[in-house]
C-alpha cells in the first residue's frame, strides 16, 4: 500500500472509531454530561470511581465481521507497528465477534471480543 493509502485509511478508521465511540459513550441521557449529575457524570462503570455504570446505546444496525475487520485494519494501520498484524476475525455467536492480533509468524498477541450491538470491545487475553 502506498503511504497516501495508509494515511487515508488510518484517518477514516480514526473518524469511524470516534463516531462509534461518540455514539456509545456519550448517550447517557439528561444530567450525565461531564461535571453534571451524580458522581463525576462519566458513567464508566463499577470500580472506576466515576459514578454509576450506565446503559450503553446500541448502534442502528449490528456490526458485521466485515465492519469489524475494516475498523481493526484501520487501527493497525494507524499504529504502524510492523511486528503485529490483524489475524482471524470471526463471529463467536450472535452477539460477539472475536478479533485476533498476531505477530508476523502467527503467534497470538491479543484476542479481543467486540459486541455487535454496541461496538464496545474488551480484551480477552
Amino acid at each position: 500500500m502506498t503511504r497516501k493509502t495508509v494515511i487515508t485509511t488510518a484517518v477514516l478508521a480514526a473518524v469511524g472509531i470516534s463516531v462509534l465511540a461518540a455514539g456509545t459513550s456519550f448517550a447517557r441521557g439528561p444530567g450525565w454530561g461531564y461535571g453534571h449529575g451524580p458522581g463525576w457524570g462519566m458513567g464508566y462503570g463499577p470500580g472506576m470511581g466515576f459514578g454509576p455504570c450506565q446503559q450503553t446505546a446500541t448502534l442502528d444496525k449490528p456490526l458485521t465481521v466485515a465492519d469489524v475487520t475494516k475498523i481493526f485494519e484501520g487501527r493497525m494501520a494507524f499504529k504502524r507497528n510492523p511486528n503485529v498484524q490483524l489475524g482471524e476475525v470471526k463471529a463467536k455467536d450472535d452477539q460477539t465477534i472475536t478479533v485476533n492480533i498476531v505477530t508476523k509468524d502467527g503467534s497470538l498477541v491479543r484476542q479481543i471480543e467486540v459486541d455487535r450491538a454496541t461496538g464496545r470491545h474488551f480484551p480477552v487475553r
